[in-house]
């Protein structure tokens, strides 16, 4: 009894490797069509992207916490960067960079 048990539990994980190979292969043929390497993106401004980036942010994600972020521009590229964190009515350290 024990022989048949063994042979049996043999080819069960033998169809599983093959099944998992079959699907995994699979899975790469199909994919392939939609594979792309990045594009070059040569219109990029980044004082552009750094004048939308300027402002306040607010982060609102945790119950009774907010965090608000404050960028302004500094120099000629640079960025001045004020973190606050208000919890539960009481103010985080402030944070300035």
């Amino acid at each position: 009894m024990k022989i048949f048990q063994n042979i049996n539990l043999k080819k069960h994980d033998y169809m599983k490797r093959v099944y998992a190979f079959s699907l995994g292969f699979i899975f790469i043929l199909l994919s392939i069509n939609g594979i792309y390497a990045q594009t070059n993106q040569t219109d990029l401004n980044q004082m552009e992207l750094l004048k939308q980036f300027t402002g306040t942010w607010e982060n609102k994600t945790i119950k009774d916490t907010l965090y608000t972020a404050e960028f302004k521009p500094y120099g000629s590229g640079g960025l001045e960067f004020n973190l606050k964190g208000v919890a539960q009515g009481k103010v985080w350290p402030e944070a300035l960079q």
